[in-house]
């Protein structure tokens, strides 16, 4: 029996389209990974899927790292959301931060930080990318109720990076899942976790 109202829910991939030319896409989009140096942003090809009493998530699993340092040898990875349609995107910029209307955790040697729209909101000492290893499970939270971003690793909160007025993750948006492997992150695979777990 046919039901045209039943709502599905879609979950993203990495978009073999909306990526920069130092990223391959693999596995049918379940996995990033880098192959070069310069351009490696990659968005999600569908929107998190965010309902009532659920905050967006998004969580990855780090396949793959480097030996030592790449990019700046500061900065490591980045992971958040944009609200920005990858439909619409023009350029997408050489790190996920630049990506418009965007949250982005970006992972240091020494801690993370959240940047709005490029520019840096907030730090965080709980986590830093000096504490990941191939097989972690890193995500990041907007909650609501505190207008904070919550930094996960391995489903455990790390770090809570509160947003000013007015700069908080818009609950109820479509948003896209954002990421950058600048640093010793070389390849990432998407998680289905919804929550953090442990």
């Amino acid at each position: 029996r046919w039901s045209p109202s039943l709502e599905v829910e879609v979950a993203w991939r990495f978009d073999s389209r909306a990526k920069g030319i130092g990223l391959e896409v693999i596995n049918g989009g379940s996995v990033v990974r880098r192959i070069d140096e310069d351009e490696v942003v990659v968005l999600g090809d569908a929107p998190l899927v965010v309902c009532e009493g659920r905050a967006p998530y998004i969580e990855v699993c780090i396949e793959a790292m480097d030996d030592g340092p790449c990019g700046d040898g500061i900065n490591d990875f980045g992971i958040g959301w944009t609200a920005t349609d990858p439909e619409n995107l023009k350029q997408l910029g050489l790190v996920a931060a630049e990506v418009p209307s965007s949250w982005v955790v970006d992972f240091t040697t020494s801690m993370v930080c959240l940047s709005i729209n490029n520019s840096e909101e907030a730090r965080g000492h709980g986590a830093s990318s000096c504490g990941l290893y191939v097989g972690d499970r890193v995500g990041v939270r907007a909650t609501p109720e505190d207008s904070a971003v919550e930094v996960y690793v391995n489903g455990h909160l790390c770090a809570r990076l509160p947003t000013r007025p007015g700069k908080e993750v818009p609950q109820g948006a479509r948003l896209f899942p954002v990421l950058d492997l600048y640093g010793r992150v070389s390849q990432l695979s998407r998680s289905y976790a919804e929550v953090p777990a442990p």
